[in-house]
């Protein structure tokens, strides 16, 4: 189950602007893959937006553009979730749920 916490409307508008009007996730592929990498990292993104419309993208060792300042936007968040647990070398990924305050899921 992923950590969930509120957010302000104000963070959550500064947060969407971030999104779609500086790092361009709209505009991002569904899947980025760099087949010739046989062990790397892989990693996902989803959101839902108003009306339930859910975005979802991912990949394997390839990124989009502004990768590393989409990582910098949740860093904050993250920081709040409870530790990483390491299980049989096996690595629990941390999950962050945010939602605008108010707002029932």
């Amino acid at each position: 189950m992923p950590f969930s916490r509120e957010i302000t409307e104000k963070e959550w508008s500064k947060l969407l602007d971030r999104l779609f009007c500086k790092l361009y996730v709209h505009e991002w592929k569904k899947s980025y893959v760099d087949p010739y990498v046989l062990d790397g990292e892989q990693w996902g993104l989803e959101f839902q937006l108003t009306g339930r419309r859910v975005r979802n993208y991912g990949g394997s060792n390839a990124f989009p553009a502004y990768w590393a300042e989409l990582k910098r936007t949740f860093t904050p968040f993250l920081k709040e979730c409870p530790p990483i647990v390491e299980t049989e070398k096996l690595y629990q990924l941390r999950s962050v749920c945010l939602r605008p305050a108010g707002c029932i899921l």
